[in-house]
């Protein structure tokens, strides 16, 4: 991506549990690019969350999120 000059964001769905884990994601707008969108779900099961609360409870939750993809100078 990087020598091809390559930049562009995915739009995942991600359900987070309870305890802010990540249950399950997919994509819900591509990238374009096979490679980056594989990059996205693969990673997902790493990040964590402050889940969504309902009457002060922590809930599991359904987000979209945004990654970016922006080559540094």
């Amino acid at each position: 991506a990087r020598e091809s000059g390559w930049e562009g964001s995915v739009v995942a769905e991600v359900v987070v549990n309870a305890d802010g884990t990540v249950c399950s994601a997919t994509i819900a707008e591509s990238s374009g690019r096979e490679d980056v969108d594989f990059a996205v779900l693969d990673s997902a099961e790493h990040w964590l969350y402050e889940p969504g609360t309902f009457q002060g409870e922590a809930v599991r939750t359904e987000i979209r999120q945004v990654v970016n993809f922006l080559l540094s100078k």
